[in-house]
């Protein structure tokens, strides 16, 4: 759980503050008193002759910028618990007013509270219950009928993180406000105000081209937020922010094609392969949404398998190719096939491709450039071992890390192959010229996929045959 604010910095609750809460003019006499009640100042009787000694040292400076009332009270009381009581006299005051607008919601795997901070306040108390009934109560500033969930929260802000009340359709929460002269009343009978209910019966059907997603209207919600549409559980994205009704058509667009790269070449042809769209994708959609109101948005909607359903692409590939210095042109749709054999070139050449997917409702972004190299007609030289080899490690949030090697281009080079460790027989990657970088998503991984030291080799190759293997690059 933590506490942020407009202003100020998050902090997990029940931790101490670093500092101590503003404007405490008797920090050090009331930090040696004998402890009172819980949320009552401090009584003369359980002062200590030293605390007494420090509370007048502070009268004294005091009096100094004091108004000349009070330096005349100051004045006459300078000895003693008397200095004590002249300082209550002129600097005394009431507790906060109990913060107004108490509410929480739902946002990401959090429960987060907030509310008007009020005037004077030095700091919150928050409080929880599973029932609103009879509702929390303070003895003596000890809580009955609920738990404190954080005494220090110096912010109008707080998240609260436990999974059990975050898995919970309805939670109760109270806050006061609290400084040097006591806490705030609590409402007993008014906890925070609570989002809806998480929208029930999320149902999604295809609709021709689109896909219709419908829901049980929640009488609590203004409105409804964060519809998502999820092609895996962590594979979420956004489809809208903010929705009025009870229904929402989707047409997706078509995914992107990936991995497109040359895996043949010969000094008439280069051969170009994808993997299919569908294939990597599914077509599968799990829809997700959220009901809200003036308090904020409730948990997202959990799938049952009516919220889930098959979309079919039905399109064609598109493959566009530019010359080493030219612009990329469409050469032609290869239907459903994830290949294309490109006839139409000259030996000992570049030429650079992408691919996208279409279908009646529109086209995908293309996919990343990828090039090749024909072969030369006549007889060639084995290439030479690729120069400046070398490597990287790669941060991947949320994962291990990955790797990636590069290297000079070697003259006469049309394919390099990447060795991981000792292996020899069997390449790890082969990446067709002019691309001279390999990112190794698959490198050593130990316990819960964290990246363990890979070493890789690579050699140059061509029609002739294979160079030499590098040196090790080594990365840990």
């Amino acid at each position: 759980m933590t506490a942020r604010g407009q202003d100020g910095p998050r902090r997990a609750a029940n931790e101490v503050p670093a500092t101590a809460h503003r404007d405490r003019r008797l920090l050090v006499a009331t930090s040696m008193h004998t402890p009172s009640q819980k949320g009552e100042p401090p009584l003369l009787s359980n002062l200590n002759p030293l605390s007494l000694i420090v509370a007048g040292t502070l009268a004294s400076d005091a009096a100094v910028t004091a108004p000349i009332e009070c330096r005349r009270i100051l004045g006459v009381l300078l000895l003693g618990t008397a200095a004590l009581l002249a300082s209550a006299a002129c600097g005394g005051g009431e507790p906060p007013e109990a913060p107004a607008n108490q509410r929480y919601s739902y946002e990401g795997s959090a429960i987060v509270l907030q509310w008007d901070e009020s005037e004077d306040a030095d700091y919150y108390r928050v409080y929880v219950a599973d029932s609103a009934e009879p509702g929390c109560q303070l003895r003596d500033g000890t809580p009955e009928f609920c738990i404190e969930l954080d005494g220090e929260v110096l912010f109008g802000w707080l998240e609260d993180r436990s999974e059990a009340r975050y898995h919970r359709e309805r939670n109760f929460y109270w806050i006061v406000a609290c400084n040097d002269n006591g806490c705030s009343e609590i409402d007993s009978a008014n906890p925070a105000l609570a989002p809806p209910p998480t929208p029930q019966s999320l149902r999604a059907a295809l609709d021709g081209s689109s896909i219709l997603i419908e829901w049980d209207p929640v009488s609590e919600a203004t409105h409804y937020a964060n519809l998502q549409a999820c092609s895996a559980p962590v594979n979420c994205r956004s489809l809208v922010d903010i929705l009025r009704g009870d229904t929402y058509t989707y047409t997706p667009l078509p995914a992107q094609p990936f991995a497109v790269r040359v895996t043949e070449r010969s000094s008439d042809s280069l051969i170009v392969q994808w993997p299919a769209v569908h294939e990597r994708f599914h077509g599968r959609y799990e829809f997700r949404l959220s009901a809200c109101n003036e308090a904020g948005c409730s948990r997202p909607s959990a799938a049952d398998g009516s919220a889930v359903v098959s979309y079919t692409y039905v399109g064609e590939y598109l493959v566009h190719r530019r010359s080493e210095r030219g612009q990329f042109e469409l050469l032609e749709s290869t239907g459903a096939r994830t290949e294309y054999a490109d006839l139409d070139v000259r030996s000992d050449s570049v030429y650079f491709y992408k691919v996208e997917y279409c279908t009646d409702v529109g086209c995908s972004a293309p996919s990343d450039e990828t090039g090749g190299i024909t072969e030369s007609d006549g007889e060639v030289e084995i290439p030479s071992v690729p120069g400046g080899f070398r490597g990287e490690k790669i941060d991947v949030s949320g994962a291990g890390d990955d790797a990636r090697v590069l290297w000079n281009a070697s003259v006469g080079a049309t394919w390099y192959e990447v060795f991981q460790d000792s292996d020899e027989t069997w390449p790890d990657a082969e990446v067709s010229a002019p691309q001279a970088s390999y990112r190794d998503s698959s490198p050593n991984r130990g316990l819960f996929g964290t990246y363990l030291t890979t070493s890789y080799r690579v050699r140059a190759c061509n029609k002739a045959g294979c160079s030499d293997l590098t040196e090790f690059v080594t990365l840990d």
